[in-house]
């Protein structure tokens, strides 16, 4: 209103916006009156918000009711532990909101709710049982459950002129909520530049694959430097003599070992082949044999898919799978969660080596790091927190790990280091880039800390959100 009164500029007014406000205005929310009234005696569950909006129905407990509600034309909130990832883009649609009450808030089915723009509630607790058909009330952007109906806010209807305004906010900003934590760094930096670098200069690499994996794995190795990455190669799978090579160079790295897997187009999220080649002599085995050793077996019977269209051969830190050492390996993801106050959230979960995990992790066992973005902080970092799931609260342990976690993401990561080809690696401009060209909205991380030792590595792994969203389509 002011801009179009004349009182301030345009470029006044787009610094003075974040991405959550534009969230604000398209997503629905509850009236704030009634939702006053909500908490003081209709609060009847609460978890870790996933996916921002508000939403009302019936109470389902499996996709089959859910389906069945839908064809009644009545609006369905499905209710359950956890979906497997797979599963979950298939019915996202016959429903208003989905809670569960495990998994990680940067999960594949987060992201998946996220890319459907369905209102998700993750890790959800209950002070009463639920019935089926009972109506609750879902706030998407704080993790609250409410008994029976809430009013939604009178939404206007957004006028054209208005439109226009926020296309042209996010064609300067970004449509990434990570660039609500953009900072200004002494040398200069320019979006647009780093975009056309993305865009342009990374293309003839990646446009030979078609899988969002492949893709994701060349463009981290690219712009991540390679002493915080687990690197890798991305080989045809017809080129043996390529795979032979790089499974060959991960073990002339002391203390490293390959972790074949697969990429396939059309994408599947869970159960995608891996395994683990643990010496040298073993990789002819893998090479020429479908029965490898391993739940998956050998390269020939990856090949028999027809949709395997890359291998990926991670050089991995040795010890990863031992279940001996399970105890002390860590897994985490960082993400950014555009509610009306900005978070960087990390969700950090103990003796696993597995990011798959986090679609199953308690909140018992959940730690989140939490930074609330402060634009009037020279690094737009505010009051960083960290919250320990009921198991690990009284744990020195965790609480160790937490703290080293939380120094990696918001020291050494997160400030530009000195750029390459005038690019900083530095969390938000690297996350902001890569969600507005290639939807890759969360960073993948895992590390091992021996006990009562120091940390033995701790690295980035990958990225996802474009697999995700391509499943929702």
């Amino acid at each position: 209103d002011l801009v179009f009164e004349g009182l301030i500029t345009k470029k006044e007014a787009y610094s003075q916006i974040t991405p959550a406000n534009i969230q604000a205005i398209l997503k629905p929310g509850f009236n704030s009156e009634a939702l006053k009234k909500a908490r003081k005696k209709d609060l009847i569950g609460q978890g870790k918000p996933a996916s921002i909006g508000a939403a009302v129905g019936r109470i389902v407990f499996t996709p089959k009711q859910a389906k069945e509600l839908n064809r009644k034309r009545k609006p369905a909130i499905l209710v359950c532990s956890h979906l497997r990832p797979n599963d979950a883009a298939c019915f996202l649609h016959y429903l208003k909101a989905l809670v569960t009450s495990k998994g990680g808030t940067a999960s594949h089915t987060a992201l998946i709710l996220q890319a459907s723009g369905k209102v998700g509630v993750i890790g959800a607790e209950f002070k009463k049982k639920l019935k089926k058909g009972e109506i609750i009330s879902v706030n998407g952007n704080s993790g609250e459950i409410f008994k029976g109906k809430i009013a939604l806010a009178n939404g206007s209807r957004i006028s054209l002129k208005i439109r226009r305004f926020i296309k042209e906010w996010q064609r300067i900003r970004g449509k990434s909520s990570w660039t609500a934590a953009l900072y200004p760094i002494k040398k200069s930096y320019s979006r647009r530049a780093f975009l056309q670098k993305i865009k342009i200069g990374m293309a003839a690499k990646l446009k030979k694959w078609r899988s969002a994996k492949a893709q994701t794995t060349i463009l981290l190795n690219s712009l991540i430097p390679s002493k915080y990455i687990v690197s890798s190669a991305v080989l045809k799978p017809n080129d043996i003599k390529g795979i032979r090579k790089a499974l060959k160079k991960a073990f002339d790295q002391k203390g490293f070992q390959p972790m074949p897997r697969t990429c396939h187009s059309p994408t599947e999220l869970a159960q995608a082949p891996w395994t683990a080649i643990t010496k040298p002599a073993n990789i002819e085995e893998f090479l020429t044999n479908s029965d490898f050793p391993g739940k998956y077996g050998g390269l020939p019977k990856w090949r028999k898919n027809q949709n395997l269209e890359a291998i990926i051969i991670p050089t991995e830190p040795k010890g990863k799978l031992n279940p001996k050492l399970a105890s002390e390996h860590f897994c985490f993801t960082i993400s950014c969660f555009s509610s009306q106050l900005p978070k960087i959230i990390v969700d950090l979960y103990l003796k696993s080596a597995h990011l798959r995990s986090f679609e199953k992790v308690a909140p018992s066992k959940l730690i989140q790091i939490i930074a609330s973005i402060n634009p009037e902080s020279p690094y737009y970092l505010g009051r960083i927190e960290t919250v320990f799931g009921q198991d690990y609260r009284n744990d020195p342990y965790a609480q160790k790990v937490a703290q080293i976690v939380k120094e990696k993401v918001f020291k050494e990561w997160w400030r530009p280091v000195s750029p390459a080809g005038g690019i900083p690696f530095a969390l938000p401009y690297l996350m902001a880039v890569l969600d507005e060209t290639y939807n890759l909205s969360v960073l993948e991380a895992q590390g091992r800390m021996k006990k009562r030792k120091k940390l033995s590595w701790c690295l980035i792994y990958g990225a996802k959100g474009r697999e995700e969203k391509e499943k929702v389509k």
